[in-house]
């Protein structure tokens, strides 16, 4: 989306406050579809949902337990997305 610096970090934490609506990450991916969209960002659910599994497996250990990555989740199986607290 071309986001850099305070924009990025705003983002960054309105990502995170959708993340909060609601177990599991259909919240988010909702978001970040409804985002793109309005970019003209062209990328299938699949692609993000592909791009977050590979950013989840390279999370700190740390926000691994945080968010019981690896956990069934209640919604589907799905871990939560990480939540970094630093």
């Amino acid at each position: 989306m071309g986001l850099s610096g305070d924009d990025a970090d705003a983002y960054a934490a309105e990502v995170v406050k959708a993340d909060l609506e609601e177990p599991g990450d259909a919240d988010v991916m909702r978001k970040l579809l409804a985002d793109f969209e309005a970019k003209g960002v062209g990328h299938s659910e699949h692609v993000i949902r592909t791009r977050m599994d590979q950013l989840m497996e390279g999370a700190h250990p740390a926000a691994q337990l945080i968010t019981g990555c690896g956990a069934p989740a209640a919604s589907g199986g799905r871990a939560r997305r990480p939540v970094l607290l630093w």
